[in-house]
């Protein structure tokens, strides 16, 4: 018998899953999350803080990165935004722009990428087809 061919032994933690997360609720609810990661990989267990987005944005891997970008959105006004993680060289944000609003960029769908007239666009816009 090889290692494809033999048969799964049944794991034994789901018959013991309370008792282990009543532990675990009890080694972690003592400690920081920065704390548990530090002792989980100084083990070498590997492991890391499941973050929200404000944890994100102060998180100081990430902020020495440069991974964020200040942007100005026309309603929110400044926000932070992730920046790219491709890297090539140098790399300039000047150009880059908040999310457009909706039907912002419309004229410029329709008309240059679609191939619609500024004539034909009026026309859809008016009839309540574009808005």
């Amino acid at each position: 018998m090889n290692i494809f061919t033999k048969k799964k032994e049944k794991s034994k933690r789901k018959d013991y899953s309370e008792e282990l997360n009543e532990r675990l609720d009890k080694w972690t609810s003592k400690r920081t999350a920065e704390e548990v990661i530090a002792l989980l990989q100084a083990a070498c267990v590997p492991a890391g803080i499941v973050q929200n987005a404000e944890g994100l944005a102060y998180d100081p891997h990430l902020l020495e990165r440069d991974w964020f970008v200040k942007l100005q959105h026309p309603t929110l006004g400044k926000n932070v935004s992730d920046s790219s993680p491709i890297r090539f060289g140098q790399r300039s944000t000047s150009n880059w722009k908040s999310s457009p609003l909706l039907g912002e960029d419309n004229q410029y769908v329709y008309t240059e990428l679609i191939g619609l007239t500024d004539q034909e666009f009026s026309s859809y816009v008016e009839k309540g087809i574009i808005t």
